[in-house]
């Protein structure tokens, strides 16, 4: 279930981490680089810069130490997708059967572009609560 790949994670590590570090702190920097034990993260990082030493997080710890994971991104998805169905359901009701020789569904995906899903994303995170935030944190106060 890796959200990126071993491809992606290399060019991100050596074309922008490693510049990232020495432009913002020369180029005899050192730094801890704390990743979980995603897939796509290669074990022999560490051999490839030795200014870079990699701790990676435990198994199954990550909804310990990353709790936006299980309160607050949660939330965010449902009302993103809730959102989103809302919005294909008004379409579907909207919009005649033999419109262009497609089911409204598929035209309403066609139509549906990055500006909307930027739009519905944004209005998607305003809806999480401070409260539901703050309730993410509480089990480590």
């Amino acid at each position: 279930n890796a959200w990126m790949s071993s491809q992606i994670f290399w060019h991100w590590f050596l074309e922008h981490f490693i510049v990232e570090m020495e432009q913002r702190h020369g180029p005899d920097f050192d730094v801890c680089l704390i990743m979980d034990n995603c897939t796509s993260h290669p074990k022999i990082i560490e051999d490839l810069d030795p200014r870079v030493m990699v701790l990676f997080l435990p198994p199954n710890t990550t909804s310990l130490i990353q709790p936006m994971d299980q309160g607050v991104i949660s939330n965010f998805k449902v009302t993103y997708h809730n959102m989103m169905y809302a919005k294909l359901i008004e379409h579907v009701d909207n919009t005649p059967l033999d419109q262009q020789g497609e089911h409204p569904i598929v035209n309403f995906y066609k139509k549906f572009n990055i500006l909307e899903a930027i739009l519905l994303l944004d209005k998607a995170w305003n809806q999480v609560s401070e409260t539901t935030i703050q309730r993410t944190w509480h089990k480590f106060t």
